[in-house]
């Protein structure tokens, strides 16, 4: 998927509001679920890519498709990504530098390279 419905986004890192990497803005239902993961979280400026983004779409695409009704989708959205994806993002917000966002930028706009966190190969 190429994301284009993110290109709006643009105005708002031009504005200020957001940047280019950086937690995904949450939405208010799940931070109230998960308050304790949130909290730092809520901290960083928001992104238009970050962490969770990049390491989580492929298996989020995956549990969401596997759903037959929307019930299922949010119950399965609810126990299994939020918790992840938000700590994803508190670990990003806890080791934000300039080359983690250009590593992320880079791995966002080339999706299909596989990502090592741990060593370059």
């Amino acid at each position: 998927r190429t994301r284009l419905d993110e290109l709006p986004q643009l105005w708002n890192v031009i504005r200020g509001d957001i940047s280019f990497v950086g937690p995904r803005p949450p939405d208010p239902r799940y931070v109230k679920m998960f308050p304790e993961l949130y909290a730092e979280v809520l901290k960083s400026r928001p992104g238009i890519t970050g962490l969770a983004t990049v390491v989580y779409h492929k298996t989020e695409d995956k549990l969401l498709a596997a759903c037959k009704t929307p019930q299922q989708t949010e119950a399965v959205y609810i126990r299994r990504c939020v918790p992840r994806k938000a700590r994803l993002d508190l670990i990003y917000a806890q080791n934000s530098t300039l080359a983690y966002d250009a590593l992320l930028l880079f791995h966002t706009v080339f999706r299909s390279l596989p990502l090592h966190l741990r060593k370059w190969r």
